[in-house]
């Protein structure tokens, strides 16, 4: 019989909270800037527990090293079932960056990456722009943006096909054949068989649907798979995660998409 570890680590604002309850993290989110919501459910949470979690600012929710979700807290509220005072969080990655608004314009000559990197700074998330891009397209026009700053800056990046993925750290670019470096998932990695999906309808991509073991993957990663005869490279598309410290789901869905 395997015992699965079913633990979660809850940190607000960089400090450890001291919860041996029941807690629950599900949400989905994917490789692209619409904001991901999450929620962290806990049961009989204490009272002073409460109040800090209402007044913290940043939450991040961890299993083990990996970190399954980081981000700003939205909305705490409470409420009852049968096994006594669930507290709910909305934690949220990207609604900073959806919700800004930008007006900036660009010269003639400016390279794609400070386009970028002028988009962020006018959104005034303080979110920086980490990658390194070579080729890196100048544009040869000025450039007037006024949106979303989210809309803006993937539709900046998509002049060079790339898709924006944004991390704890800041936001990557990725290229069409995936981040130089890649994350290995073998089937020890895994609770079930690959499946796949798609790839012949108007030259659609082929999706590969990974049920994988409660881990810090994140969209965008490059990922290596290996499951019985199975050699994979993809970049995972979307995930979704249902982390239950009780007797519900403990599950990760990957929809990754293929590239070798």
């Amino acid at each position: 019989m395997i015992v699965v570890n079913r633990s979660l680590t809850v940190t607000l604002d960089g400090e450890s909270l001291s919860f041996s309850g029941r807690m629950r993290l599900r949400g989905k989110d994917e490789l692209s800037l619409f904001p991901a919501l999450f929620t962290l459910e806990l049961w009989n949470l204490p009272e002073e527990m409460y109040l800090q979690m209402s007044r913290c600012r940043e939450i991040a929710v961890s299993h083990g090293d990996a970190c399954l979700v980081s981000g700003r807290v939205w909305d705490v509220f409470r409420h009852g079932d049968e096994e006594g005072t669930v507290t709910a969080v909305s934690i949220s990655l990207g609604l900073d960056l959806w919700e800004s608004t930008v007006s900036l314009c660009v010269p003639a000559g400016t390279p794609l990456s400070e386009t970028v990197r002028q988009l962020l700074d006018a959104s005034g998330t303080g979110i920086p722009f980490l990658s390194v891009l070579s080729p890196d397209p100048v544009s040869s026009r000025g450039q007037s943006f006024f949106g979303r700053g989210a809309e803006c800056v993937a539709s900046v990046l998509s002049i060079a096909s790339l898709r924006p993925m944004l991390t704890p750290s800041g936001l990557m670019a990725v290229p069409p054949v995936g981040l130089p470096e890649a994350v290995r998932i073998t089937e020890a990695d895994l609770t079930d068989a690959p499946a796949f999906a798609g790839g012949s309808l108007h030259g659609a991509p082929l999706m590969m649907i990974l049920s994988a073991t409660v881990a810090g993957w994140r969209p965008g990663q490059t990922v290596d798979v290996e499951y019985k005869n199975i050699r994979v490279r993809g970049i995972v598309k979307e995930r979704s995660v249902d982390a239950d410290t009780g007797d519900g789901a403990w599950k990760c869905e990957l929809l990754v998409e293929v590239i070798s």
